[in-house]
């Protein structure tokens, strides 16, 4: 494990801790997969459960989110509504037509 304060540390460290971190991720995605197959192999009869490990979509919503909060007047917390049934309905929006990727017509 690698730690130092941001603001001083060298740059080889930093990339050598951003790299770390990096890689812990991976794992964990790697780790969800395995369960997400295991779950779906012990249960063929049910639909697939399928998880997208491209994260493109959701930093640009945490991206979005941030400049919405951060031009915002009021506390994150009143925004969180807001922000919340918003993000909910345009994902569902996005799902209901994407989600899963090749999906049955009797899945629909």
């Amino acid at each position: 494990m690698l730690w130092d304060d941001i603001r001083t540390a060298s740059r080889h460290h930093m990339q050598m801790a951003f790299q770390l971190r990096r890689r812990r991720i991976t794992y964990e995605c790697k780790q969800v997969k395995t369960d997400v197959d295991s779950y779906n192999d012990a249960h063929p009869e049910e639909r697939p459960i399928r998880m997208v490990l491209d994260f493109t979509q959701d930093e640009k919503e945490l991206e979005i989110e941030d400049i919405i909060y951060s031009s915002a007047n009021e506390p994150r917390s009143n925004l969180s509504y807001l922000a919340t049934s918003f993000w909910r309905q345009y994902r569902s929006s996005c799902f209901s037509t994407l989600w899963p990727p090749n999906r049955p017509k009797a899945w629909a």
